[in-house]
C-alpha cells in the first residue's frame, strides 16, 4: 500500500485452516476474465502456506486483473486439480470483498476486506 486507493491496492489471500504446512511450489491461480485466455499466476521454488496462517497476494505480484463486473478465480494445485474457485458478478458492492466465512468454509459476498487478518 502506498497511501493512495487505486487497482494496486486489489489482493487475494490463502488461508491454510489445517494444522499442516502446504508446499505451493508449482500451485497456480487463474484468473478467467483478466484478458482474452485468462491470466495465471504461478508460485514460484520455496513457497509455502503454514498451518493456520494467511498469505496476503497484492496484484503488484500476481499481476491478476480481477474484474469488478464479473470474473472467477481458481487456485490449481502443482498437479493441475483445482483446489478452490469462487466467482463474482457486478452485485458485489464497491469497496466490499468475497470472503469465507468463518475462516476457511462457505463463501459469502459483501463481507469486510481484512487483509492479513480474520475474516469478518
Amino acid at each position: 500500500r502506498d497511501g493512495t486507493v487505486d487497482n494496486g491496492d486489489e489482493y487475494l489471500e490463502l488461508y491454510n485452516p489445517d494444522g499442516l504446512p502446504v508446499a505451493l511450489t508449482g500451485w497456480q491461480l487463474r484468473d478467467s476474465q483478466g484478458d482474452a485466455d485468462g491470466r495465471s499466476f504461478t508460485f514460484g521454488p520455496g513457497r509455502y502456506l503454514a498451518g493456520g496462517q494467511r498469505l496476503v497476494l497484492w496484484r503488484k505480484e500476481t499481476r491478476l486483473n480481477l474484474n469488478n463486473d464479473r470474473d472467477s478465480l481458481r487456485l490449481l494445485d502443482a498437479d493441475g486439480k483445482e483446489q478452490d474457485f469462487v466467482a463474482w458478478d457486478a452485485s458485489l458492492r464497491a469497496g466490499r470483498t468475497l470472503s469465507r466465512l468463518p475462516d476457511g468454509q462457505a463463501w459469502v459476498a459483501g463481507t469486510d476486506l481484512t487483509p492479513g487478518l480474520p475474516n469478518s
